[in-house]
């Protein structure tokens, strides 16, 4: 996918994703599949930084998202456990 820009701190993860064009549809928009995918690796990585290893579910949502020309920032941070 080419994620890169790490950074990772205890509970938390950031990245970027360079869109490219088999990342986005014909119109140019980005696949949701692929942002589900990229959201995944700092989502994983966030809870495994965090002090408790947690097994539950992470929430991830793309309500918020702004369209995107040439790259994706992707965040995650551990905001509680349990």
């Amino acid at each position: 996918m080419g994620l890169c820009d790490f950074v990772v701190r205890e509970g938390f993860c950031s990245m970027r994703l360079p869109l490219n064009a088999r990342l986005k549809f014909f119109s140019e928009r980005p696949l949701r599949q692929a942002l589900m995918a990229a959201i995944d690796t700092p989502a994983t990585m966030a809870n495994a930084t965090s002090p408790r290893m947690s097994k539950g579910a992470v929430y991830q949502h793309t309500h918020f998202l702004r369209p995107a020309a040439n790259a994706v920032l992707i965040e995650a941070a551990v905001k509680r456990l349990g």
